[in-house]
């Protein structure tokens, strides 16, 4: 009889040894829009989300950023104040939006 470590042994251990309905799908497989390869990158920064997931408005960048950093930047804002701020921003957009239409 050939124990599990064997097989693993011999069939290394990325799952090649179970057939292909038995390989458990990650978050990335679900929903792969919500996740980036960066294994090319040292470190990620708020910029190269942005970049990452393309997103490429001014006002969408900046409530972004204070959403990710929200009470943690230099300024000592507390969290409330930084997420009114963002929401604020996010508003700003909504009428940007509406704005373009009507032309």
């Amino acid at each position: 009889m050939t124990s599990r470590i064997d097989i693993i042994g011999t069939n290394g251990n990325e799952g090649s040894h179970y057939g292909e309905g038995c390989k458990r799908q990650t978050m990335a497989d679900i929903y792969p829009k919500y996740y980036k390869d960066v294994r090319h990158l040292d470190s990620v920064d708020v910029y190269r989300v942005h970049r990452l997931f393309g997103v490429t408005d001014n006002e969408l960048h900046h409530a972004s950023k204070k959403i990710l950093l929200c009470g943690v930047r230099t300024g000592g804002k507390p969290a409330r104040k930084e997420i009114e701020e963002a929401r604020d921003t996010l508003n700003r957009w909504l009428e940007i939006q509406d704005e373009d239409e009507r032309q």
